[in-house]
This record gives structure tokens, C-alpha cells and sequence, in this order.
């Protein structure tokens, strides 16, 4: 937007003067003038912050209504990881078939776990074999009846009718269930296994005091490049007992990968510990040390 100044009337040359350095402080050169669209903006972000902070009816009204299962997804004590997928399933965002067929995806359904029926929200998460056998474990563990045809949502609210010390364990666990059943039908999909209830059950058991947990992971930029690696030790009682982080310079992320879990159990069995629970995020790396088959110059580090 410009500014003309003109002397006379019909007079063609002019002298013209830019709107944005006139609305300069008069540090940087302008005139301090503030302009409308700037005046608007600031009182816009003032009332947002207000309706976002205060409690007043208006902000009420404004901000809508919050769901019950919220305060149990992201202010109770759930992994971040765990958080996020129960997030996509609260809000029916995970990819079944019938969500795939929904958004033009041609393609022949059927559940994975008991193959009579096909993949979708309702019948993966509550009405499959496995699914139900998931959740009498977790009803007969809170002694409530079982539960059948609900939703999501409906599913975390049938915590409100229990005692108030179970209202939220029961919102942490009927989350962490519909987790699990996730990422057992995502495991039998991906990597052809079949439905392991075990290891659903060893998923809500307490750890051993013996144990000792190390989390590590690697890095890199790009597909190849700069590779960096990182672990945390950690007991039953979350208590960090080490962590550590380094780089191998230019190299593949697999390499980082078991580069990180070397140092991790190094520095446990340093500590004294001979029960060491190892969780990485690559399988392959995982499985590099089970079959023992670490690259010579990993091992040689």
C-alpha cells in the first residue's frame, strides 16, 4: 500500500512515500505509526490467550466441552509412545479396513486375528476372539462385568461408576488396552505372528526388582550420514541408574542402532547388573545380538 502526496490536483509526477516504513518505530527510520491491521491482530491475540487462561463463561463457551478420557490420556502416568497411538484410537483415526474402504481404499477385509469377520473399529478392538479375551483379563482384573457393544468413549466412562481409587487405573488401563490390541493386530499384519495373549498380559505386570531396563536408540541425518546413538538405564522404580550418548561418524542408522544398545548393556553389566530387559527401536539391531551376528567393528569398538 502506498501513500501519495501530491502538490497539486492534476499534477502527474508525485512524490510517494511506502506505508510500511512509515509504520516503523522511529528507531528504525518510520514515523510510529501503528497500523489498523497490526492494532487488530494484537487485540485478537490478547482475547485468545484470554479464552484459552481464564474461566469465565465466555471462555467456557468458546473453549466446548472437554472429554472424560482426555485427563487419563496425557496427564496420567502413560508413556508418551502409548499416549499418542490411544490418542488416534480415541478419535477413530487408526487405519482398519472399513476406515481404508471409507476413504476409497478397494480392498478385501477380514480380521487378521480370527478371520471370520472383517477388520473393523468395532469388532478389532471388542467383538474379535482375542480382543475379548483381552478384556475379560482386564474386567475380572478391576472386578466389574464384562463388556460388550460399547464405544471408545463410553468404554473409558464406565470408570466414573467405580470407587474413586479405581476410576483412574481403570482410564490408564482400558487406554492401554485398546494399545495392546493395536499393536498385536499390527505385529500379526506385519510380521505374520499369531495373537500372543501372554505377552498382552506381560504388558500390565509388575516389573522384577531384578531387572534392569535400557532404552536405546539411533540417529542419523539422512539415509546415510551422520550417525549418533543414545541409551537410558532405568530399574523397576523408574530410578535412572546411567545414560549415555556419542556418535560413530558417518555411517548407517542400523550400525548407531546396535552401537547403542552395546554401550547400554556395557555400562549395566559395568553397574553389576546380569538381568538387563533391552528395548530398542530397530528389531533388526535387536536381533543382530540374539543370533549373534554384531558387525566386526562394532564388536572391536
Amino acid at each position: 500500500m502506498k501513500l501519495c502526496m501530491v502538490g497539486q490536483l492534476f499534477l502527474q509526477e508525485s512524490s510517494h512515500y511506502i506505508m510500511e516504513e512509515n509504520c516503523m518505530p522511529k528507531e528504525e527510520g518510520g514515523i510510529g505509526i501503528c497500523r489498523l491491521k497490526d492494532i487488530n491482530l494484537y487485540m485478537l491475540m490478547k482475547m485468545s490467550w484470554a479464552m484459552l487462561k481464564k474461566s469465565n463463561d465466555w471462555s467456557t463457551f468458546m473453549q466446548g466441552e472437554k472429554p472424560y478420557w482426555v485427563s487419563f490420556l496425557w496427564e496420567a502416568k502413560l508413556h508418551p509412545r502409548t499416549a499418542t497411538i490411544g490418542w488416534k484410537i480415541m478419535l477413530g483415526a487408526v487405519n482398519t479396513d472399513d476406515r481404508m474402504q471409507n476413504i476409497k481404499f478397494r480392498l478385501a477385509s477380514r480380521c487378521i486375528a480370527c478371520k471370520d469377520n472383517t477388520d473393523t473399529q468395532s469388532h478389532t478392538f471388542y467383538e474379535c476372539g482375542f480382543a475379548m479375551q483381552c478384556w475379560n483379563y482386564a474386567t475380572n482384573t478391576f472386578v466389574m462385568q464384562q463388556i460388550l457393544g460399547i464405544s471408545h468413549t463410553e468404554l473409558v466412562e464406565v470408570g466414573a461408576s467405580l470407587d474413586p481409587q479405581a476410576k483412574a487405573p481403570w482410564g490408564v488401563a482400558s487406554i492401554s488396552c485398546l494399545v495392546a490390541i493395536w499393536r498385536n493386530r499390527n505385529k500379526m499384519i506385519y510380521e505374520e505372528g499369531k495373537p500372543n495373549f501372554p505377552l498382552f498380559v506381560k504388558q500390565f505386570e509388575e516389573a522384577s526388582i531384578l531387572v534392569l531396563k535400557v532404552s536405546a536408540a539411533g540417529s542419523i541425518r539422512g539415509s546415510y550420514g551422520i550417525t549418533g546413538w543414545g541409551f537410558v538405564c532405568r530399574d523397576h522404580t523408574r530410578r535412572v541408574h546411567g545414560v549415555g550418548a556419542g556418535g560413530i561418524g558417518i555411517d548407517i542408522a542400523h550400525n548407531a542402532n546396535c552401537q547403542a544398545i552395546l554401550e547400554g548393556v556395557t555400562q549395566a553389566t559395568n553397574m553389576g547388573w546380569r538381568n538387563i530387559w533391552v528395548e530398542s527401536q530397530s528389531k533388526a539391531a535387536v536381533n543382530v545380538f540374539q543370533l549373534d551376528e554384531v558387525h566386526w567393528r562394532i564388536k572391536s569398538a
